[in-house]
């Protein structure tokens, strides 16, 4: 990790949220502090809060995005939550490739904190989320998967899950979805873009989650 990114990373952010102080503990660094805000999405409620988190930034940031945590115990565990007591801020993949789009601390607290921060306030006033409910777990992952390529099949999803679980990328042979195409004139440039924002491990643990839930779903059938 490059301690100079950090520190004008850190710097930026507190630029914005001056009630940030930034830690280096353990081999990590950690932001921690008040983030205070005014949001309104959609034609929901203004909301402005301040929520007192903790961001800790893994060994390869900015390849990959903070973890954060919410330090006064306003948020329940029930609510998009890991068991960890990290937050939940989307599928793993969806949170990676959003982040890649601004690979800084003040680009992931405006764009992925703040955004869960707000559905939190919003819910707690409205009892409902301004942007729906999104399922949790392997079928939260499922359904994200099939929204992002397009398809209405699990099976299609856990195929196309394995080839890049495996890095069995095999461009002339039919693509997963049933198309009739051949994988690279139909998903296979998709898949070869996803390939830049999760590893094959990480890739592997979503195929056998999602695997196994689907196997418990049709023995319960």
């Amino acid at each position: 990790m490059n301690g100079e990114i950090v520190w004008d990373h850190f710097k930026e952010l507190q630029s914005e949220f001056p009630n940030v102080t930034l830690a280096y503990e353990n081999d990590r660094f950690y932001v921690r502090g008040k983030i205070q805000f005014r949001a309104q999405y959609l034609d929901h409620e203004l909301v402005d809060e301040a929520y007192l988190v903790e961001m800790e930034l893994p060994t390869n940031y900015p390849s990959a995005p903070p973890i954060a945590r919410e330090l006064e115990g306003r948020i329940p565990n029930t609510f998009h939550t890991f068991s960890d007591g990290t937050l939940c801020l989307g599928a793993p993949l969806a949170v990676k490739m959003t982040f890649a789009k601004n690979s800084t601390l003040l680009g992931f607290v405006k764009t992925q904190l703040i955004p869960y921060l707000y559905s939190f306030s919003y819910a707690a006033t409205n009892k409902d989320l301004p942007y729906g409910e999104l399922d949790h777990g392997a079928r939260g992952i499922l359904n994200y998967y099939k929204e992002l390529f397009q398809v209405d099949s699990e099976e299609c999803c856990i195929n196309f899950l394995y080839i890049l679980a495996s890095q069995k990328y095999r461009g002339h042979l039919l693509c997963p979805c049933n198309s009739g195409k051949i994988l690279r004139k139909c998903h296979g440039p998709m898949l070869l873009e996803l390939q830049q924002y999760q590893t094959p491990r990480e890739f592997g643990i979503e195929f056998i989650d999602c695997l196994e839930f689907i196997k418990k779903n049709r023995k319960k059938g």
